[in-house]
């Protein structure tokens, strides 16, 4: 970690990318501590043109581990807590054409992340990322899935996609109810499975080498993967999708 972390702060971030096309999004909660790390890499990365911060936890005071400022960085302080899935409505705020959205424990070099916004560039029809979980014959789930080139049946910790699947991201969320459920908008940890199906087809998931986590990764009163009904609430959630899809035969799009 110490490596990485020397690696990042040794290296540039340019005041302009002329190639940027991607709005990176990045969400504080309770890892304080890696976001500046993330926000260098990320604006390290050629095709990014943008990075917002935002802080959706107020008890966390980021201003001590946000010590510094660029003209290509924003920061949202937020009144409330906001679950994971708000990126998608800030995504919407900024009316971009490309968006990247980072965990705050995955730690990438700004290499990796610009492999995924040239990829996501070649076929802006479905998401791309690097880590994912995979559907067994069983119904059940393979989780943690990395280093694969191909496709997958749900994105994780990272994702890349265009403003068309923004807007049918959205859709989802009216169609399946979960917008006027008060419980479910409050944790908000179902995101990435309406992402996996606002595309033409499956998710891609790209090999782009080794990378680190953080060590907080499963931490139980930090990692929200591990809160109690966090996969059997996922579970019907993509139940229900799969569902949706078949009786509307995509027109839900239209």
């Amino acid at each position: 970690m110490w490596r990485y972390r020397r690696i990042i702060m040794n290296v540039h971030c340019p005041e302009r990318t002329p190639d940027g096309i991607f709005t990176a999004i990045l969400l504080n909660f309770r890892r304080p501590q890696n976001i500046e790390i993330l926000a260098r890499m990320l604006l390290q990365v050629p095709l990014i043109k943008r990075v917002i911060i935002s802080n959706n936890n107020p008890k966390s005071n980021l201003s001590r581990f946000l010590r510094f400022s660029h003209p290509r960085l924003t920061v949202l302080q937020q009144p409330g807590q906001r679950p994971c899935a708000y990126r998608y409505f800030i995504a919407r705020e900024t009316q971009g054409e490309y968006f990247l959205c980072i965990d705050d424990d995955l730690f990438l070099l700004s290499s990796q992340v610009q492999k995924m916004c040239e990829e996501t560039l070649k076929n802006p029809s479905v998401p791309h990322g690097m880590f994912g979980q995979e559907l067994l014959k069983d119904g059940t789930f393979r989780y943690g899935i990395s280093r694969r080139e191909g496709r997958i049946d749900i994105l994780n910790r990272i994702y890349a996609f265009s403003s068309p699947l923004l807007v049918r991201w959205h859709l989802l969320l009216e169609a399946t109810g979960l917008s006027h459920d008060v419980e479910a908008m409050r944790m908000g940890w179902w995101d990435d499975m309406l992402l996996a199906f606002s595309g033409d087809s499956l998710p891609v998931s790209h090999d782009v080498g080794p990378y680190l986590d953080c060590c907080t990764q499963g931490e139980a009163g930090i990692a929200t993967w591990r809160e109690e009904e966090f996969f059997p609430s996922r579970d019907r959630l993509y139940k229900k999708l799969r569902t949706l899809r078949s009786i509307t035969d995509g027109s839900i799009f239209s």
